[in-house]
């Protein structure tokens, strides 16, 4: 299937609410578990992932954000010395 077959699909609110609490595990559209993801695209604390449903061939990208950070630590003394804020 070309880019030229493809069309455009609205997300009810609902039902992204829905595979929002889900964490993401089923298609938004038919709710099927079966999923294929894609390599990770990475700009300025936002990362963007290729998501296709086999069964219904819908595909999206999830957005995810940076949010946190965890606890830092220097593994040897060769990496030179870190100064704590």
């Amino acid at each position: 299937m070309s880019r030229a077959d493809e069309r455009l699909i609205e997300l009810h609110s609902d039902d992204l609410a829905k595979y929002l609490e889900d964490d993401g595990r089923h298609c938004p559209i038919c709710e099927s578990v079966d999923l294929e993801w894609g390599s990770l695209e990475f700009e300025a604390g936002i990362v963007n992932q290729n998501v296709s449903c086999i069964n219904c061939k819908v595909h999206w990208y999830d957005i995810y954000h940076l949010t946190d950070v965890t606890e830092m630590m220097v593994t040897s003394k060769e990496a030179g010395h870190v100064e704590q804020a």
